[in-house]
């Protein structure tokens, strides 16, 4: 068998191709690569000639593919990306038994370290040390390895599995509703909408990271809502929850994280939840560490810790 050198074309050749097609523009093709926009032309040049083939066709100032093109940048992506992750595999120091877990101060003290002894003595020997923060926390910073994630699980380079759906509904002091008759029985939610927002509602301060608020809950319910200017904003739901138990007003509880309020009875539900296709909670880590045994030993605890609670009903009816 002849050998690679002879059988590809330059591997800068390839980078540039790999650019340019993705972007369909030498432009950004060179910017992407640190060069100038000639030097993408030359090697494509060159790549062509090698070849035998065109690789572009222009079209209305538009860069495209030609179909022998296509074929060829899709084993261009799909060979450079399993290199990418080969290397990120090699680059990463070998598994040391230690895992951090980061997430928000919500999560971790609504639902994380009541479970968190569990945890550490069923991925034994494996150590799982826990980050709590409400900052986004990127990946290239390398500051934990997993990451409880609040979204639609569609982050770049990143392995995610669904631990909890949204699911979202109004919840208070069962002292509150006393003091409240007008919101029990069985009432339909626009009306309860209606008397809702004449009450003392809490909000959360999302901080730009998707959680749902109450303009977008009594949106749904079709009842015209807008937030005073004068409100005062919760940065940590905890802290929410905890004023929401003393029985100073009505907060939006997400399911998984007032769960256990709700079964004590130190909480009650005050209609049926709502629900956003794709929004959750997710277990989050780089693509090249999913297969690392520490990191798959602790997703397979959570998510069977979280198929037995999704298992479990929740009575939404006060």
């Amino acid at each position: 068998m002849s050998s690679l050198r002879k059988r590809l074309p330059s591997l800068n050749g390839l980078l540039a191709f790999e650019a340019a097609a993705k972007h369909e523009n030498f432009t950004e093709a060179a910017k992407e690569l640190g060069v100038h926009q000639p030097s993408i032309s030359r090697h494509i040049s060159l790549l062509e000639q090698f070849m035998g083939r065109s690789l572009f066709v222009r079209s209305n100032n538009q860069l495209l593919l030609t179909e022998e093109g296509r074929r060829l940048w899709q084993a261009v992506n799909a060979g450079l990306g399993q290199i990418a992750d080969a290397t990120d595999e090699l680059r990463e120091p070998p598994d040391q038994g230690i895992v951090t877990v980061a997430c928000s101060f919500g999560f971790a003290h609504q639902w994380l370290l009541a479970r968190y002894g569990v945890l550490q003595k069923a991925v034994a020997p494996v150590k799982v040390k826990l980050l709590t923060t409400d900052h986004h926390i990127e990946y290239d910073q390398k500051e934990a390895e997993i990451l409880v994630r609040f979204g639609q699980g569609d982050w770049p380079d990143c392995f995610a599995r669904k631990l909890f759906k949204e699911e979202v509904f109004p919840v208070c002091s069962p002292d509150f509703l006393a003091r409240h008759p007008d919101l029990q029985g069985n009432i339909p939610q626009n009306k309860l909408a209606e008397r809702l927002k004449k009450l003392s509602l809490l909000h959360y301060d999302t901080g730009g990271q998707g959680w749902f608020t109450w303009d977008q809950w009594f949106r749904i319910q079709r009842v015209s809502y807008q937030t005073p200017s004068d409100v005062t904003y919760y940065e940590n739901y905890p802290f929410q929850i905890r004023a929401t138990l003393d029985g100073e007003g009505i907060s939006l509880g997400w399911s998984c994280l007032v769960a256990e309020h709700l079964e004590k009875g130190e909480l009650v539900s005050l209609c049926q939840p709502v629900q956003r296709e794709k929004w959750g909670y997710y277990l989050v880590c780089r693509k090249n560490l999913a297969t690392r045994p520490s990191i798959k030993a602790v997703f397979d605890w959570f998510s069977n810790a979280c198929l037995i609670i999704n298992d479990k009903r929740i009575d939404y009816d006060n």
